[in-house]
């Protein structure tokens, strides 16, 4: 699915977006605080294994926060726990 999102001030470099924002992109540091506060080399390390991404140039990555989030679902078959769950 391709998307085209302009570039204006308002949604520029820096811009800071609601986590639940399901049009938000984020760059290598948004990506690792969203997974949980991996760092930024693990990010280039899930990239390699196929992490969706956009390159929009020689240096510069941004990441579909809600196709990183169900990349990771699928990759690391991750599921809630419901709180009776982890009591028991």
């Amino acid at each position: 699915m391709n998307r085209t999102v302009p570039c204006t001030p308002e949604n520029g470099p820096g811009t800071k977006l609601a986590a639940n924002d399901e049009n938000a992109f984020g760059d290598k540091a948004a990506v690792a605080k969203l997974a949980g506060g991996f760092s930024k080399r693990w990010v280039d390390l899930q990239k390699a294994l196929g992490m969706p991404h956009l390159k929009l140039g020689p240096r510069r990555v941004r990441f579909d926060l809600a196709e990183v989030r169900e990349w990771l679902r699928q990759k690391y078959h991750v599921q809630r726990r419901s709180a009776q769950a982890k009591s028991t």
